[in-house]
């Protein structure tokens, strides 16, 4: 009985770890909000757009001074997420970007910082300082670059991949730095839709534990993505710049499984997006539009 718990907690804890690193095949859109709400969500039926929580993210975006990120197509950065009021989890990730519309994406992220000091200070008390205090700012940003050249040759998966690109940790500043106020949603069709019928769809292959419980619940709907609508302002981090540069996007990623079908329930849906939406595709992340809007006549 030992030997099962032991076999079992192992298997629970790599389900949990590959949630946190993986790949994600994103398409992101530029949506009129309106409609996002009420009525509208439901003009592109048999897809439906099922509004579950919202919460607000708060990203500190680094770089060297030369851009070795930006310029390797990848974004690297702190991160504070508010799911619940006054509860904080935080993040340090470095993610691909996406150079054409419906490319897959890599992340590698590591979650447990709540035990990460630099200077004998805890790190999230300093993400928080550095959303709060503008004066701070500069003197945060340097203990966060402290912390990355401590960090740079560790097994921590994001510090791996810099590595890999043949990037020093110990160079990186926080560039760029916002919050977003975003509206989860899950895409899901009936079993007994017309596009169930047309493709044969059945429950996703997806492994149950990452499945929501919404749906252990509700079998009669297929789970079939899950989308995001991020309102977000992003302010420079560098030179003090006082303008603020808004982006609204639509993010939605493919959750069903076995993968090939749903991409191509994907292109459906953006068809529809596209005609009766009026949803225009983006490949540009939250990171390369702010940064350029802010450093773009910097040397790279």
């Amino acid at each position: 009985m030992v030997g099962f718990k032991f076999i079992l907690g192992l298997f629970l804890v790599a389900q949990i770890s590959l949630a946190s690193t993986g790949v994600e095949e994103q398409r992101k859109y530029l949506v009129d909000p309106t409609m996002l709400s009420g009525a509208k969500l439901n003009l592109i039926e048999p897809f439906v757009f099922h509004p579950h929580s919202q919460y607000i993210t708060y990203d500190i975006y680094f770089d060297t001074p030369t851009w070795q990120i930006r310029n390797s197509s990848h974004s690297f950065r702190l991160r504070r997420v508010e799911k619940k009021k006054g509860k904080w989890d935080y993040a340090v990730q470095i993610k691909s970007e996406m150079i054409e519309a419906g490319q897959i994406r890599i992340e590698l992220e590591y979650k447990d910082l709540s035990k990460q000091k630099i200077e004998g200070e805890l790190l999230t008390d300093l993400i928080n300082r550095f959303i709060a205090d503008e004066a701070a700012r500069p003197a945060l940003s340097l203990k966060f670059t402290k912390w990355m050249d401590r960090k740079k040759e560790s097994s921590l998966a994001p510090f791996q991949k810099l590595r890999d690109l043949d990037i020093d940790a110990s160079k990186l500043r926080s560039v760029v730095w916002g919050h977003s106020v975003r509206q989860r949603y899950h895409v899901y069709t009936e079993k007994g839709s017309l596009l169930a019928k047309t493709y044969f769809i059945k429950q996703s292959e997806k492994n149950v534990f990452l499945v929501p419980d919404f749906f252990k619940t509700k079998k009669q709907f297929i789970w079939l993505m899950e989308a995001s609508y991020d309102r977000s302002i992003f302010r420079d981090a560098l030179n003090g710049k006082t303008d603020e540069w808004v982006i609204n996007e639509l993010e939605i990623e493919n959750k069903y499984r076995p993968r090939k079908l749903g991409t191509i329930l994907l292109n459906d849906l953006e068809k529809k997006m596209q005609q009766i939406w009026q949803a225009k595709t983006s490949t540009r992340s939250k990171y390369l539009s702010s940064s350029a809007h802010f450093h773009k006549d910097e040397k790279e």
